[in-house]
């Protein structure tokens, strides 16, 4: 995220748009973190609990990875698509790993059934 804040400020000076879009990306980053903590202190928890921590953070996690990989290439543009620069990497990761152990469907409706069987 760093280099994208630096690339855009150097290419067009800091604008706005570009400014917001790196702000969500650190929200979404912020959010995910605690979840992730969460996930792994659960691992003492039921199982009911551990799943939906789990889940809980792969789909905070996927989302906001994936929203950084599409938040850099709308920054840098067409050079993210270029092998010499390791955003076409990040874009190739992310997609392969948002579906890999379950999709985000799957973790969110496995929250909701968890969620549902505490009533």
């Amino acid at each position: 995220m760093s280099s994208s804040a630096s690339s855009s400020a150097v290419r067009s000076g800091p604008t706005r748009p570009s400014s917001t879009r790196l702000a969500d990306v650190r929200i979404a980053l912020d959010f995910a973190r605690p979840l992730v903590h969460g996930a792994a202190l659960a691992s003492t928890g039921s199982t009911g609990e551990r799943a939906r921590a789990v889940s809980a953070a792969k789909v905070a996690c996927g989302d906001a990875a994936y929203l950084a990989a599409r938040t850099g290439l709308q920054v840098h543009g067409a050079i993210g698509y270029t092998r010499e620069f390791d955003l076409s990497l990040w874009l190739t990761k992310i997609r392969a790993l948002l579906t890999a152990w379950g999709t985000p469907g799957f973790h969110r409706d496995r929250i909701l059934t968890s969620l549902r069987a505490e009533r």
